[in-house]
């Protein structure tokens, strides 16, 4: 009987010592293999076929059961391709393979806005827009750009790159260097204009 509690604390030994040589001597672990079509910086969350629409509520109806029928559909985001870097200490999402924004105003028209790519950045309501940025007015007005800042809260429109501004109010398209205008086209601002071109209609 003396001899059975020494077995099994040499087995426990014993037990221990392997464990320690097969924890520290053995192969190292291999990384996780990473897809080869997830980006370098890797996202939160990955999302296909996009497609958000954003209300916004009356602020005196939140309490009542119809408040839902009041919301108004201010606009609809839509792209083939969503990454979610919520996680990091500046958050944004971004949508590398284009994008389209539908913009609708009180009287339910729509301002279409599409981009190669777009990030939106959550903290300073600011969306970035690159590459074949245009931005196509209810009136037929367009603004074409390679890149285009759109401040969401102040509804203001910037960009120090070229731009080419086709109204056709006036029948002119007017070239230039650094733009800031309002969303609705009242205020419009450019730094520098390189020159005007009529529209002839035939």
């Amino acid at each position: 009987m003396m001899g059975q509690p020494h077995r099994v604390k040499s087995f426990a030994t014993t037990f221990v010592v392997a464990f320690f040589f097969v924890a520290c001597g053995g192969p190292e672990p291999e990384p996780m293999a990473v897809s080869d079509d997830l980006p370098e910086l890797l996202p939160q969350g990955i999302a296909s076929s996009f497609s958000l629409k954003y209300y916004e509520l009356p602020s005196d109806t939140l309490d009542t059961p119809s408040y839902s029928k009041k919301a108004q559909h201010l606009a609809t985001l839509e792209s083939p391709l969503s990454l979610d870097y919520d996680h990091l200490p500046f958050p944004f999402k971004k949508f590398p393979d284009g994008v389209l924004l539908t913009v609708y105003d009180t009287q339910g028209q729509t301002t279409r806005i599409t981009a190669d790519q777009a990030e939106v950045f959550a903290r300073t309501s600011l969306v970035n827009l690159i590459g074949s940025v245009r931005i196509d007015m209810p009136d037929g007005k367009r603004l074409e750009t390679d890149q285009l800042y759109w401040d969401r809260k102040e509804n203001w429109i910037f960009t120090d790159g070229s731009f080419v501004f086709t109204n056709p109010e006036d029948q002119t398209v007017m070239y230039g260097t650094g733009l800031d205008l309002k969303r609705d086209f009242t205020y419009f601002n450019a730094q520098k204009t390189s020159g005007f071109l009529s529209i002839t209609q035939d």
